[in-house]
């Protein structure tokens, strides 16, 4: 929190009582939640972070506590007119934030992974952790078909190379007794590539994607 007095060594008064238009003072997560936006923008930051170390809920919330650190640390200290819905009302209020006086000096005092992880409590739940999972077995699945098609051809392509005196028909009746989803499109597509010369590499089988964790939290809920 900052000190009760401002530069000049006077004392600033409450945002509710005397003074009512003084700043109101604010801690970190106070600013940081000082409004609907800022607060979706820092857990957007948050999940961001997550994904990209693969949702190590540890290296995660390290490395959300030194971002915050960072931004705080840089932060201006002039005062800033925030727009947001009044409390219990449906009326939007104009109130002056100061921001919180971060330093260099005084930055370990404050308790940025408790910040931390209550930006990335998003992560914890099912809702957020589905898309994540989703789309990487979709991604998986692609190129498994893909791999599982290139494979019909690779073997069809050596059945044309050793027997290619044979017609479309027994090339696919043979090659169904090892591929059953192999299909008359794959034996054109094998000698089309015969025609062109192109490699007949085997393929290499992809493999299967980690699941992202849920996010787990050592404050809210946690050890």
């Amino acid at each position: 929190m900052l000190p009760n007095e401002d530069e000049n060594g006077l004392e600033l008064v409450s945002a509710i009582g005397i003074a009512e238009n003084a700043p109101l003072k604010t801690t970190p997560i106070d600013w940081i939640d000082r409004s609907y936006e800022s607060l979706e923008e820092w857990k957007k930051k948050a999940r961001e972070v997550y994904f990209s170390v693969n949702g190590d809920s540890n290296v995660a919330r390290n490395r959300v506590a030194a971002m915050a650190r960072k931004y705080f640390v840089a932060l201006p200290t002039a005062p800033e007119v925030v727009r947001r819905w009044k409390k219990g009302s449906d009326e939007v209020e104009a109130i002056t934030m100061l921001p919180p006086k971060v330093t260099e000096s005084n930055s370990a005092y404050f308790d940025w992974l408790h910040i931390a992880d209550f930006l990335l409590l998003a992560c914890n739940s099912v809702v957020e952790e589905l898309p994540e999972n989703q789309t990487r077995d979709d991604e998986f699945r692609t190129v498994l078909e893909s791999f599982r098609i290139r494979s019909v051809v690779f073997h069809a392509r050596k059945k044309i190379v050793a027997t290619p005196e044979l017609p479309d028909d027994e090339v696919l009746a043979s090659l169904k007794l090892d591929h059953p989803t192999a299909a008359l499109a794959h034996i054109k597509a094998a000698r089309k590539l015969e025609r062109e010369d192109a490699p007949n590499l085997l393929p290499r089988e992809p493999r299967p994607p980690s699941h992202i964790a849920r996010f787990e939290p050592i404050y809210f809920g946690g050890n």
